[in-house]
């Protein structure tokens, strides 16, 4: 026999000696068994408990609608901070936000019925204002938030005044809550709620709940704007996260936003 051919030989059985002694290390880890649920309530705690974003969404007579619910790792006061400092959102990098600003109402009314997006930059010119100067700290009070939103074809751009109402009156037990409602804008009509209260009576764990109701006015087909409702909204809570935990003082997770 070549020695060559013997040598291989020798190398072969080595090798299959050495399987059985590292097995273990080749094992495919079995799946974990799918937990049983007494009910959907139970389900939902399980996964919001996970960190999973759960999200669903139909079609409205005109329009969609779309709700949104999550964890965020933060208490609510500071989630709630970031809902009403508007002019900060854009430094968040919501998905497709060009702007956002507080406004008053005066620029609401000097904007009108105009669906231009121009009229608005030529209202509010250089001037900033404060997005809590009318806040009530323990009480209920309005703002108004200018948005603008650079769509992907074939949706044009969006943008819309809406007006805020927010409810602080339960904020000793770390419950928020804000309505809004169109009051200027190129879509036809936009409503929905902000919710936040402490996950499982822990305050340092808020659960976020936000629904929306919209027709944006487009001859977009009512699928794509259900698909891009329910996509978006899971990033938009993966910012918040980040940025509370920002605020909170943890390290901000690693997310991809988009």
């Amino acid at each position: 026999m070549p020695l060559r051919f013997r040598q291989f030989l020798l190398l072969l059985l080595a090798f299959l000696f050495l399987i059985p002694a590292s097995e273990a290390t080749y094992k495919v880890k079995p799946k974990e068994a799918k937990p049983v649920f007494a009910s959907a309530a139970e389900e939902r705690l399980y996964r919001l408990r996970k960190g999973e974003i759960l999200t669903d969404g139909g079609y409205l007579k005109k329009g969609v609608w779309g709700k949104m619910e999550g964890v965020v790792q933060a208490p609510a006061e500071i989630v709630w901070r970031l809902f009403v400092q508007a002019n900060e959102w854009r430094r968040y990098r919501f998905p497709n936000m060009t702007d956002s600003r507080a406004v008053t109402e005066a620029i609401v009314k000097e904007v009108g019925g105009s669906d231009k997006v121009e009229d608005v930059y030529r209202v509010i010119g250089d001037r900033i204002f404060d997005a809590t100067a009318d806040r009530k700290k323990g009480g209920v009070w309005t703002g108004y938030t200018f948005q603008h939103y650079d769509l992907p074809w074939p949706v044009a751009n969006r943008w819309m005044i809406v007006k805020n109402s927010n409810d602080e009156t339960r904020l000793g037990e770390g419950i928020y809550r804000s309505e809004w409602t169109k009051a200027a804008g190129n879509v036809r009509t936009l409503d929905g709620t902000l919710s936040l209260e402490p996950f499982e009576k822990d305050p340092n764990l808020t659960l976020l709940i936000y629904e929306i109701r919209s027709d944006p006015g487009s001859s977009v087909p009512k699928f794509l704007l259900k698909w891009g409702v329910k996509n978006t909204m899971p990033a938009a809570i993966r910012i918040i996260r980040r940025e509370a935990a920002k605020v909170h003082g943890r390290p901000p997770p690693i997310l991809k936003t988009q």
